[in-house]
């Protein structure tokens, strides 16, 4: 279950997607686009609640124009993205930054996921990568969680990959899951435009706007 919405007149109802999808998308908009400064350019966007309320048809037509200006402006913003590639340096598939954390897949004791910083292997004990820890971050309980990151990891058959640091330092992590699709014998950091990660998710929310301002409906978040 996730972000959903609706404009009722318009027989119009849509999943937005997961709370933490939407919130990386607004935390993408205040780090990228308002300096930090939370609502200091898209107040409707940003300082409306994510779980219930709702945009009146006057604030949906100011909303969409809040949207389109995101829209332009996230085209020259470089987001996160994990691409994994075969053997040639082709790209199979690639996964975006999921959440301000980065980590998209949990198994066998192992985060993995991708921030500003680079891949990210995670885990609750310090010395399941032979490597020094990189940093610390609290889950919502206040325990601690060890971040490593890479530059680069080579697939080494099974869940074995060797994980490459930017300055050459390399170490392999066994049982280390990765999402990789078939194929797939490197993983790497890269980066995508911002218009182009949430695209679909702005073009859902200015389809609300749309029909909300054309049959004069307010847009209700559930």
């Amino acid at each position: 279950m996730g972000l959903e919405a609706y404009v009722d007149a318009a027989d119009l109802f849509v999943k937005i997607g997961s709370y933490g999808w939407y919130h990386s998308f607004r935390s993408t908009v205040c780090d990228k686009l308002e300096d930090g400064d939370w609502g200091s350019r898209f107040p409707l966007l940003q300082n409306h609640s994510d779980c219930d309320g709702d945009y009146s048809p006057e604030e949906a037509v100011e909303l969409l124009e809040e949207l389109r200006t995101i829209r332009k402006e996230f085209e020259g913003v470089m987001y996160p993205v994990v691409l994994y590639c075969d053997g040639q340096g082709s790209v199979l598939d690639y996964r975006e930054k999921y959440s301000e954390a980065g980590i998209f897949i949990y198994g066998n004791g192992f985060g993995f996921g991708v921030t500003e910083e680079g891949l990210v292997v995670q885990s609750e004990d310090p010395t399941r990568v032979d490597l020094p820890v990189d940093g610390i971050r609290r889950d919502i309980f206040g325990r601690p969680e060890y971040r490593w990151y890479f530059a680069l990891m080579e697939w080494k058959g099974g869940n074995s990959w060797e994980c490459r640091r930017a300055n050459g330092a390399t170490v392999t992590i066994e049982g280390l899951p990765t999402g990789a699709p078939p194929g797939c014998v490197v993983i790497k950091k890269g980066e995508m435009p911002a218009s182009e990660v949430f695209k679909e998710l702005i073009d859902t929310m200015e389809e609300l706007c749309r029909a909300s301002e054309e049959t004069g409906d307010p847009i209700v978040f559930c």
